[in-house]
């Protein structure tokens, strides 16, 4: 079952639904008992799981948690090894919204 933006307006506190929610492409929503929602990416590298914020409900839209997804799986697909040993969350965070998924300034980095 896939997000929407009702669907998320609509989660209170107490919430007692399921605790992740996957909308596509690896996006999925994590809902605490709080109600507070955070975007993740979920990605496969090197056989393990692994998964990266993408940024927290309503700061960020859902629409812009699928673009900033779409350009996550846009840097795996170019080589760019999110999961690298090296490189840390912050740092491919910054990769992505400098170089975007076609070597573009990413218009979501405005938003950082």
């Amino acid at each position: 079952m896939s997000l929407s933006d009702s669907k998320l307006r609509n989660i209170k506190a107490p919430y007692s639904g399921k605790r992740e929610i996957a909308d596509r492409d690896g996006l999925s929503a994590r809902i605490t008992a709080n109600a507070i929602i955070t975007f993740n990416y979920r990605f496969s590298w090197q056989g393990k799981q692994q998964r990266i914020k993408v940024g927290r409900y309503p700061d960020i839209k859902l629409s812009d948690a699928r673009e900033k997804t779409g350009e996550y799986r846009q840097a795996l697909l170019d080589g760019f090894e999110l999961g690298h040993s090296d490189l840390r969350t912050t740092q491919i965070y910054t990769h992505v919204l400098e170089h975007g998924a076609n070597g573009v300034r990413s218009p979501l980095s405005d938003l950082t």
